[in-house]
């Protein structure tokens, strides 16, 4: 699967996807032998770190119908939520929701921790646009560009 985010020949191995230096195995471990051995730039790597952090949002603010990444599942997909204590630790006090899905799967999560939603195809393109914007106004190292003064007046 080819990334949106800014890549460039895998300086590793060169391109090919295979790196055999411990003898174990020939996938390179820094293109991780995928996307054709394109790696991530710096920008690029930059730009999908803002991507992803944009998917994490609060608990508490999960809906019915939003599909989550949790530790427990890769995709839980929510049809009802409910408050309370953990329920796997009864003599635990500490409050969260209980997200379950259609199947009865279920995962509890504490109050201050956020969770990666997994966006629908709409949202993700909002999340992706956003993310190419930030990456054009990044340096080649991936750190922001600094405006002078000077520049922003003309």
């Amino acid at each position: 699967m080819a990334t949106a985010f800014e890549t460039e020949s895998c300086s590793r191995c060169g391109g090919s996807g295979q790196h055999s230096f411990n003898g174990e195995h020939s996938r390179c471990y820094k293109c991780d032998g995928k996307n054709n051995g394109m790696a991530l730039t710096k920008r690029g790597r930059a730009a999908k770190e803002f991507y992803l952090a944009m998917r994490n949002i609060a608990v508490a603010d999960v809906k019915i119908g939003d599909a989550i990444k949790t530790l427990n599942f890769k995709k839980l997909s929510v049809t009802e939520i409910s408050r309370g204590t953990h329920p796997w630790m009864p003599k635990s006090d500490r409050m969260g929701f209980l997200f379950t899905n259609k199947d009865g799967k279920s995962d509890w999560i504490g109050d201050n921790e956020t969770i990666s939603l997994i966006p629908s195809a709409e949202q993700n393109a909002v999340f992706i646009a956003q993310a190419l914007a930030y990456q054009e106004t990044l340096t080649k190292s991936g750190t922001p560009r600094k405006h002078s003064l000077a520049r922003d007046k003309n």
